[in-house]
């Protein structure tokens, strides 16, 4: 029954999530895609209301690919659904040639926020954009950066 819930929510963050927050994925995802989820274990953690993957963890959906070294999602206390998913180190998120990088992952889905932290890289159509944290409001697609932010245009890109 949880992997259901793990299922349903990668197809929320895959789907939504990351494309609303800076334009991110220039391939929208087909919410109905098959999602492929590997990892060299997987434990669910009844005590903690929470299942973690570990171990060169990737999960992707058509276009759409994350990859963390560990990976803990949290189910809400109702058992809806899931409350916060937790990716942590190398942390690579692509979306067609859209790709983010950072040390940490933070989806927050009762907030609907993303943070993105440690050495944050994001590269979309020729432009980038790093910082040490990416604050990003889904509802609103308001992305706040901060830590050193460095951005580069490329003139000419989409």
């Amino acid at each position: 029954m949880r992997y259901f819930f793990l299922v349903l929510f990668l197809s929320g963050l895959t789907s939504t999530a990351f494309a609303q927050g800076l334009g991110f994925g220039a391939i929208k995802t087909d919410a109905k895609a098959p999602i492929a989820a590997e990892a060299d274990s997987m434990t669910v953690l009844e005590a903690e209301n929470a299942a973690e993957l570990v171990g060169g963890v990737e999960i992707s959906q058509g276009g759409t690919r994350l990859t963390a070294d560990r990976v803990k999602v949290y189910y809400a206390q109702d058992d809806a659904g899931i409350s916060q998913l937790l990716a942590t180190g190398s942390v690579v998120l692509m979306s067609g040639a859209d790709k983010a990088t950072a040390e940490k992952a933070d989806y927050d889905l009762n907030r609907g926020t993303i943070r993105l932290t440690g050495n944050v890289s994001v590269r979309q159509s020729g432009n980038s954009l790093t910082a040490q944290t990416i604050d990003i409001n889904l509802d609103t697609g308001e992305a706040v950066m901060s830590g050193r932010v460095r951005t580069i245009l490329s003139p000419g890109s989409n």
